[in-house]
């Protein structure tokens, strides 16, 4: 997901629906495939192998990557799910943590703004609780490619 960064602070446009098949592997085919598995009823997670020797700044990629699955089609909602519930379900951490309920490990990240509907929210956190303590949070820049507010159902 840097990679996505980079390429727009660079003034690059990452045009999924541009990508075809025997095109170099880059941001626009990883989208392209992510969108493919997407359609094809596969469940898409987050996750990253960034490591602190090329971005200590896991959040932030995080974060990208979760606007990367709205981009391609995900609800905010969804794509927040596939950062929690889901990606916890896929390493069978579902009885442990990926959700805020009663004997679950849970770090919170509380925003301002809605994130199930305006998923740039994330980058507006007013509070973090890591193994249940406070942390100050870091506001992050808004993003250059602004995705549109879902309509509240």
């Amino acid at each position: 997901m840097q990679s996505i960064r980079l390429a727009r602070e660079g003034g690059r446009t990452i045009d999924w629906r541009a990508a075809r098949p025997g095109d170099l592997l880059d941001v626009q085919m990883w989208m392209a495939d992510a969108r493919g598995l997407l359609d094809a009823g596969v469940t898409l997670v987050t996750g990253t192998d960034m490591t602190t020797v090329t971005d200590p700044d896991h959040g932030e990629e995080l974060i990208l990557e979760i606007e990367g699955h709205v981009e391609i089609g995900m609800t905010p909602l969804a794509a927040i799910r596939a950062a929690t519930t889901d990606g916890a379900r896929n390493l069978r951490l579902d009885g442990v943590t990926g959700c805020v309920r009663e004997g679950l490990a849970a770090d919170l990240l509380v925003v301002e703004g809605a994130p199930d509907r305006d998923i740039h929210a994330l980058r507006r956190p007013v509070l973090v609780v890591r193994q249940g303590q406070p942390i100050a949070p870091t506001r992050l820049a808004e993003p250059t490619l602004r995705l549109p507010v879902v309509d509240a159902a």
